[in-house]
């Protein structure tokens, strides 16, 4: 993939670990260069093991697009030119293996990883198996990532294999497999989620006790949650969520509900070509309506929100344009306006 690929699913965030949004506010006007990103050269190319978020980051703000879609509005107000033009930085350059080791070492102890993301870390990167959050995560997606049970106590006192076999779960060759439906288990999965928290299961209440937990939420549902048993009716959830995410279309926009095509003049640039506006005002603002104008062309559909704010800035353009060219021909002598171009 490609750094703009990387940081649209960055914005995305689907796995809630980017937070793009909260460093945009955060990032100030002055990169500090306190904390070095780790960077290994690989094949003659420098990849970034740790810092990726702050790397991302520069590359967004210097990116019209990425910026637009980051903030979630049209780029009104430029970063700082100290972070426009700040395109090399100084690194920590190692082998990879004490890249992953300062990578593991600084997230995990400063509690910048979920649970969740550690055991990513150690199946992708280390070559252990899967976790047991990772499997849960796999076969019912935002089960752990975008809950409480992203965590220490889930992973070690909630979702070991003995508590899973308890409530009709069971963990074989890295797949989770269930004796419940899908649509129960991932309610199953959710309810614990908030019996964590609701504190109905900490280290004072219903330690490690997940069907005490479930009872709590809903004692009507819960109360008669079964063992797992091999003899009974077994649904293999990974199985599923696997075969489920390959069937998903390349477009998820059902044909039917597609807008139709907008006309061809939609498309053009803006004026039919490049202007060149004289004053440096009104070259200014017609730079900034010919970029959201592009903006707006790539995705005519999605973005017609856009289209007053370009006729509005179109009535400011030629407002602008014309106080200039009287400006000019109020200090011009008349023979020379006759040899004057045409404005625009």
């Amino acid at each position: 993939m490609s750094d703009g690929e990387i940081i649209r699913r960055a914005i995305e965030d689907k796995s809630n670990n980017w937070h793009l949004d909260k460093l945009l506010s955060d990032f100030g006007s002055e990169y500090h260069q306190n904390k070095l990103p780790v960077v290994v050269i690989i094949n003659d190319k420098y990849v970034v093991y740790d810092g990726n978020r702050r790397i991302a980051m520069l590359k967004c703000i210097q990116d019209d697009e990425l910026f637009a879609l980051a903030t979630g509005q049209l780029k009104l107000a430029e970063p700082p030119d100290s972070l426009l033009t700040l395109d090399e930085l100084p690194c920590c350059i190692c082998d990879q293996e004490t890249a992953l080791d300062i990578v593991e070492k600084d997230h995990r102890g400063a509690g910048k990883w979920g649970m969740l993301q550690y055991e990513w870390f150690l199946h992708y990167h280390k070559g252990q198996p899967k976790g047991t959050l990772a499997i849960v995560e796999e076969a019912l997606p935002g089960s752990i990532s975008a809950t409480k049970l992203n965590e220490e106590y889930a992973r070690t006192r909630l979702l070991t294999k003995a508590n899973l076999n308890m409530i009709g779960f069971d963990l074989r060759d890295g797949h989770l497999i269930t004796n419940h439906t899908p649509e129960l288990a991932r309610n199953i999965l959710s309810d614990l989620a908030t019996a964590r928290e609701q504190g109905k299961t900490s280290h004072r209440h219903n330690a490690g006790d997940v069907k005490s937990a479930l009872i709590e939420i809903d004692s009507e549902r819960y109360s008669s949650l079964q063992k797992f048993s091999q003899d009974k009716i077994v649904y293999d959830l990974t199985e599923r969520a696997t075969r489920e995410e390959k069937s998903q279309p390349t477009d998820p926009t059902p044909a039917p509900k597609r807008r139709p095509r907008l006309n061809k003049t939609t498309t053009e640039p803006l004026f039919g070509g490049k202007l060149y506006p004289k004053g440096r005002t009104s070259n200014q603002l017609y730079r900034a309506l010919e970029d959201i104008h592009g903006f707006y062309r790539k995705k005519p559909a999605d973005r017609e929100h856009l289209l007053p704010i370009i006729a509005m800035g179109l009535r400011l353009l030629l407002d602008i344009t014309a106080r200039y060219w009287s400006q000019v021909k109020s200090a011009t002598p008349k023979s020379e306006i006759n040899r004057q171009s045409r404005p625009i």
